[in-house]
């Protein structure tokens, strides 16, 4: 019963719907045709006004649209889109003005369901169906299949297009015979006959490199057509480079604009990325990362560099000893967990960011779960670094030393010591005179260290064994995805003592619980701890500079003071016995840094375009750096004035009841970073028209930002006295500080397309921050930006064209602000080591900085003009940029008066200014089934110049590249102009001083008046290659980077003396092997220009030319300075740096799950080797230095370490 009674509903429902549908067809059958007719009157009556000369019709007809609201279909051919029109019509009918346009052709219109088509005309009887309209529905695919929404579907030589939906569907109405082109920005197009189809699905295909990807800004997503801005993207995945564990080193020679300088090889150590020139003089020049829509701070808020004045010797040493490990703010950060990486180089791009980003901004975007089953990922890493060795070095052998040392004691040169180290060759001599040892047991001494030759770079580098696993873990659905992942890396360094060892982890999980909310969460923890050397050890500078004829395990007497650095043997010092691997033991510099960083996003979709999100983001970091040296020290030696201790306290010398003190040197920072980051924003992108031509997104929001830096320091030095030499008693030096910058921001940009040809955008932001003083106008800052955006060939005149593929130009104009955060308007103070005032017994303090309300904002204004351009089909891609940043009331410094108390202080008053440009090609070669091949070359040239500086740089900040003169490049090195050799003793000279004397300038107090300019130290040019070809499962890949027009000054021919000055190496100390050439006897000048070496018949600074100067900032004592000293900053001693390093080769190899018939779980293996750093081309004066890392000092010591080659085995399975 129950089923007929259904079997009957459903008859029911089925005979009304048939006789609704007859009498829908009989009211179309008898009123259709009038309706029809009458719309057809209607469009034709419209009255239109056409003053035109020589315009062709799709000209004329883009005329038409704009005064009435009608369609137009081309079905003519090209020539009649070419005839000439000429009218002069004011109110006709449009029936009018068409009969009068195509008078003369072959063509005739016609009005089918409220649109125009042009046609052949039809002779009578002729079948016109082939015109006939059609109604067409589809879907537009990737070539992974998926749905592509925003794809253009029109009908060429017509008005009619629109785009696809969110779903990849689109309606169109075109002839029954006509074409439609399918288009989208990053794929090809393609042109389908529609062949009386009403449905049509097409596939398209993306191309090699996609100009127009969507851009994450950090705040947005901006599709290619709405971005006016100067950016750059690169895939996390053509960033793979096995062995290089952090993201900022894989970056060298892959951007355009960016340059990176990795300057050290040391584990841990940062390297320094410029984007487009420098925008500060004291602030920090480094780009700000944002990982996942959130900046990310660094450790610390400041860098050596920009406390150099602020700090004794001592001070800094122990400094940079902690910055050479610390890191920066994304050494957590796994390479593996990019998805891809996005640059923001102009105000257009990154006004957005307000006061932090003049300096460029780097957007890091992390891999995030997709749809489907879990997908189980491991990869693990092997990689060798190469020790260095002393190949092209030119430094002397065991045996050339021994015969060195031979000649000076032949021909009676004199030490400048008061005590003689009884080391090496002039210890056996020593002995040997004073019948301590017989001629036998000197010879058979002598065979031993010409034999022994020791290699320095064996005893103290390796061949050091890193590895790296890394596990993720993705998947989920369309209401949630997942993804998570772990990393742990063991990377040792090539020193031995210098590796570093991390734990990291990430969670994202992105939710959908309704189509019209999102949820998103995201969680990255890190923990690493980083060995490097104490202050002032480094082992690849002893290994340069010490005499291969000691043995390995010889505790010698040294030639060092204080921060190891070369040092004579003075009366009142005694003689110390040191050893670089026992000194190893007894000191260290460990960095543990602890972080995490969190974010939560909610999304609401109130109306299809209009979406409001909210993200609340906390930081946490924790970094503790411990720098100690024990009592058994060489460092605790030189304190205490005695040699190593066998025990810590000697019977006798504790006292009965009194702990015992703790000994050694220990240098400890402790330092927390707390911070927060709450946004809100608006975002609302409609489309209007009716092909939605009209195409806005606008965003509006609100930024709350603090960070708190809290630093707690303590200097404990606590010697033990050993029997009766004197100690010296320092006191713990415990200090605090705390850093607080908040800022309030409101921000918005706007931009609008009109049928993705033209676009206009504007972004603004007013910061207003606390790194001002209360009630100071300068506390507010406004930034704001504003590009305009052209694609010619989606004009119609345009479309035509064979040649190019794609055509944008594009231009932008911004204004933008930059705190210095380590610079305070307010008074800074230091402790004075003077005791206490006898009458209030307070401590002293010392005045650092003087107080300056009027201390405001560093303006920037940037102008970019770029265009992107392809051909050959899109496989040739090209992009060019050309810039100029104009940086005024940038912080500096000036000169005060003696009666201020202190010699300057910090004032916005220089501007620096940047032009350059940047550009791109990406080539596809080949790509088939079984190859392919691309070639991506990236070049970019910046050069600036700095103005309104207002104190004089001394010698010391010229020759290091510190010095500021206007209308000079920042970080311009100076050198002294070397003028041969003294043909009387073999000296060097310089002009002004022995040639050309002048004593009133050198007396002067302007340095570079007697000084040369020798070059930067930054490129001005750079680029790299890049390259990978695959073939089925094989591939092969190489980058190359390219540095060129700056300069680096020459390891010195051999360590300094106590004050700088040339003296007979040192007992323990080696040479190059250039001073063989060195000059001897008179005429030796014309020859050779290496200096003699003197005999010191008289104190050393009998030899000083100090007297001469008025500046002796270069002076180790303040009063004395040596020709030596000249000649290691002579223009003869400064070298063009410019080269090309091979960043990395690896050969691949990929094995899908059809080849793995034993592992049916297995989806792919992927195995990779790699050689890093495998080569460098540059000047061969350099005689193996490398051109990145800045020279070895004569006389000082640094934290640089090499950079060598490594070897990497990489193994990656996919579940």
């Amino acid at each position: 019963m129950r089923t007929r009674i259904l079997a009957n509903r459903l008859c029911f429902r089925l005979w009304k719907q048939l006789i609704y549908c007859a009498i829908l067809y009989a009211a179309g059958f008898f009123y259709g045709q009038p309706l029809y007719a009458q719309q057809h009157n209607e469009i034709l009556s419209q009255p239109v006004t056409v003053k035109a000369h020589q315009v062709s019709l799709s000209e004329l007809l883009q005329l038409l649209r704009k005064q009435v609201n009608v369609q137009f279909i081309y079905t003519a051919g090209k020539a009649t889109l070419q005839h000439r029109i000429t009218l002069d019509m004011t109110g006709e009918p449009l029936s009018r003005v068409l009969d009068r346009a195509l008078q003369g052709t072959s063509q005739e219109y016609v009005v089918t369901r409220g649109i125009v088509i042009i046609r052949q005309a039809m002779t009578a009887g002729e079948d016109d169906s082939q015109d006939s309209l059609l109604n067409i529905t589809g879907t537009v695919i990737d070539d992974h299949g998926e749905p592509l929404p925003r794809a253009s579907v029109v009908l060429p030589n017509s008005s009619a297009g629109t785009y696809t939906n969110e779903q990849g569907r689109y309606t169109i109405t075109a002839p029954f015979q006509g074409t439609l082109r399918f288009s989208c920005l990053g794929y090809e197009p393609i042109q389908v006959p529609i062949a009386g189809r009403s449905q049509i699905r097409v596939q398209l295909k993306s191309q090699v490199q996609d100009m127009g990807e969507v851009y994450i800004t950090g705040y947005q997503q901006m599709q290619p057509w709405e971005m006016t801005g100067a950016a750059s993207k690169v895939k996390g995945s053509l960033l793979d480079q096995p062995g290089v564990h952090r993201v900022d080193q894989l970056l060298q020679g892959r951007i355009p604009g960016v340059n990176v300088m990795i300057n050290s090889g040391g584990v841990g150590a940062n390297p320094q990325i410029r984007i487009r020139g420098t925008a500060t003089l004291v602030g920090n020049r480094e780009p700000i990362w944002v990982v996942d829509g959130i900046v990310r701070e660094d450790p610390a808020p400041y860098q050596g560099q920009q406390l150099t004045g602020l700090l004794s010797r001592e001070e800094l040493a122990s400094l940079d000893a902690g910055l050479s490990i610390r890191g920066n703010s994304i050494s957590g950060l796994n390479p593996a967990d990019i998805e891809d990486i996005t640059f923001l180089k102009d105000a257009a791009a990154t006004a957005i960011y307000g006061s932090r980003a003049a300096n460029g901004v780097i957007v890091v975007t992390t891999k995030k779960g997709k749809p489907g089953p879990p997908q189980l990922y491991y990869r693990t890493d092997i990689t060798v670094t190469s020790q260095p060795t002393y190949r092209h070095r030119g430094l002397m052998n065991s045996a050339d030393r021994v015969a060195f040392s031979r000649e000076i004691y032949e021909k009676g040169i004199i030490f400048p010591d008061e005590n003689l180290l009884l080391t090496g060759y002039e210890g056996a001599m020593y002995r040997l005179l004073h019948k301590e040892i017989d001629q036998a047991t000197f010879n058979q001494q002598i065979a031993r260290m010409e034999q022994n030759n020791t290699d320095w770079f064996d005893v103290l580098f390796r061949n050091g064994v890193s590895n790296n696993h890394y596990l993720s873990i993705s998947g989920g659905s369309d209401k949630l995805s997942y993804r998570a992942s772990g990393g742990y890396t063991n990377e040792k360094g090539s020193a031995i003592g210098n590796e570093m060892e991390r734990v990291n982890a990430l969670l994202r999980v992105d939710a959908r619980p309704h189509k019209s909310f999102t949820l998103g969460l995201i969680v990255n923890a890190s923990s690493r701890t980083t060995k490097g050397f104490y202050e002032g050890l480094n082992p690849y500078e002893y290994a340069y500079m010490t005499n291969r004829a000691l043995g390995v395990n010889e505790h010698y007497y040294a030639s060092m003071g204080e921060l190891y650095e070369p040092d004579d043997l003075l009366l009142g010092r005694p003689n110390l016995p040191f050893n670089f691997l026992h000194e190893l033991q007894h000191t260290g510099n460990t960095s543990r840094n602890h972080s995490i960083n969190a974010a939560l996003t909610v999304g609401v979709q109130v109306l299809p375009a209009l979406k409001i999100e909210s993200m609340f983001a906390p930081s946490y970091e924790r970094t503790l750096e411990q720098r100690r040296a024990d009592d058994q020290s060489y460092a605790v030696a030189l304190l205490r004035k005695g040699p190593y201790i066998p025990e810590l306290f000697p019977p006798g010398l504790q006292s009965p009841g009194v702990p015992a003190p703790r000994p050694g040197i220990s240098d400890e920072d402790q330092l927390l970073k707390k911070a927060y980051t709450w946004r809100n924003i608006a975002t609302y992108t409609p489309a209007f028209g009716a092909r939605k031509q009209h195409e806005f997104n606008v965003m509006a929001g609100t930024e709350v930002r603090s960070t708190i830096y809290t630093r707690v320091t303590s200097r404990d030095r606590n010697i033990p006295h050993y029997k009766l030499l004197p100690s010296k008693d320092i006191p713990e030096d415990y200090s605090t500080g705390r850093l607080l910058t908040n800022y309030v921001s409101l921000l918005g940009s706007a931009a609008y397309v009109y049928d993705r040809k033209y676009t206009v955008s504007v972004n603004a932001r007013y910061d207003a921050s606390n790194r001002f003083t209360m009630g100071s106008k300068q506390r507010f800052n406004p930034v704001w930006s504003a590009g305009v955006r052209w694609d010619v060939l989606q004009e119609h005149w345009a479309s035509q064209w064979r040649c190019p593929h794609a055509l944008v130009l594009k231009a932008s104009y911004g204004h933008q602000g930059n705190t210095v955060e380590t610079i305070s308007p307010y008074i800074s103070t230091h402790p004075v080591n003077l005791g206490r005032d006898p009458l209030t017994g307070n401590f002293f303090l010392g005045i650092r900085q003087l107080s300056n309300p009027m201390l405001g904002w560093e303006k920037t204004r940037t102008w970019n003009t770029g265009m992107e351009l392809a051909l050959a089909g899109g496989k040739v891609q090209f992009n060019f940029d050309y810039y100029h940043r104009l940086s005024t009331d940038i912080i500096s410094r000036k000169a005060l008066p003696q009666e201020y108390g202190i010699k300057e202080m910090y004032i916005n008053e220089s501007s620096i200014s940047n032009t350059g440009w940047e550009a791109s090609v990406v080539y596809t070669a080949l790509d088939n089934k079984h190859w392919h091949w691309i070639l991506q070359l990236q070049a970019s040239r910046n050069k600036n110049r700095v103005s309104n500086i207002r104190y004089t740089p001394n010698q010391l900040a010229l020759v290091s590249g510190d010095g500021l003169i206007n209308d000079m490049p920042v970080g311009g090195i100076w050198s002294f102009p070397y003028a041969g050799l003294s043909g009387k003793d073999g000296q060097p000279q310089f002009q002004y001083l022995d040639v050309d004397k002048d004593p009133s300038l050198l007396k002067g107090d302007q340095p570079m008046r007697y000084m040369r300019y020798s070059g930067a130290t930054e490129p001005i040019m750079n680029g790299g290659f890049y390259t990978q070809l695959q073939y089925r499962q094989f591939s092969f890949t190489t980058s190359f980077n390219v540095q060129l027009e700056y300069y680096r000054r020459l390891d010195p021919l051999a360590p300094a003396g106590g004050s700088g000055y040339f003296r007979p190496p040192a007992p323990d100390r080696n040479v190059s092997q250039e001073l063989v050439h060195r000059w001897q006897q008179p005429g030796d000048e014309r020859y050779t220009n290496i200096p003699s070496i003197y005999s010191f018949n008289f104190y050393p600074n009998h030899y000083s030319i100090g007297d001469q100067f008025r500046d002796l900032s270069l002076s180790r004592d303040g009063s004395t300075l040596y020709r030596y000293t000249l000649y290691n900053y002579s223009d003869l001693r400064t070298v063009n740096a410019s080269h090309i390093r091979c960043n990395f080769l690896s050969l691949g190899y990929n094995l899908a799950s059809k080849r793995l018939p034993l592992l049916r779980n297995v989806k792919q293996v992927a195995l990779s080797i790699s050689v890093n750093n495998a080569f460098v081309i540059a000047d061969k004066r350099l005689k193996g230095q490398d051109p990145e890392m800045a020279g070895i000092s004569a006389s000082e010591n640094s934290t640089l370490l090499p950079r060598t080659r490594s070897y990497a085995f990489s193994l990656g399975v996919t579940l």
